[in-house]
C-alpha cells in the first residue's frame, strides 16, 4: 500500500531569506491520480509523477525549493518519496489552494539501483 501522507523539508533560499539554521517542514497529503489530473488540467501528466497538498495553507514548492524532497514513513523508516517539480503561482507569490507536482521516484527504483554506485 502506498502512503498517503508524508512531510516535506528544505531550506528555502529566497533574495530576503538565506542560510537558515535549520529547515522547515510541512505535512502533506498525496492526492490520488485523478485529482491530480484534474488540478493541473492542460498539462498531460506522466505516470511518474504525483500530487501533494499542503496542510493548513503552508507554503510549499515557491521559489527557492526547487528540488526539496517528499519523505513517507514506511516500517518505522522514513523514505524519499518524491522530489518537487512545479506549483501553480502567480510571479513569485504562490497558490496555496493548488496542488504541488512532484516526481515519483518510486517509479525509478529499477533505474536508481541500476545506475547507483
Amino acid at each position: 500500500m502506498q502512503s498517503t501522507h508524508g512531510i516535506v523539508a528544505g531550506w528555502e533560499s529566497t533574495e530576503t531569506v538565506s542560510n537558515k539554521d535549520y529547515p522547515w517542514v510541512v505535512e502533506v497529503e498525496i492526492a490520488s491520480p485523478e485529482v491530480c489530473a484534474r488540478n493541473f488540467k492542460g498539462l498531460t501528466l506522466p505516470e511518474q509523477t504525483l500530487c501533494v497538498e499542503t496542510r493548513n495553507g503552508a507554503q510549499l514548492g515557491c521559489v527557492g525549493e526547487s528540488g526539496v524532497g517528499l519523505m513517507v514513513l514506511k516500517d518505522e523508516r522514513w523514505l524519499l518519496r518524491g522530489i518537487v517539480l512545479l506549483s501553480k503561482r502567480s510571479g513569485l507569490n504562490c497558490d496555496l489552494s493548488e496542488y504541488v507536482l512532484f516526481c515519483d521516484l518510486s517509479k525509478y527504483i529499477k533505474w536508481i539501483n541500476d545506475n547507483i554506485r
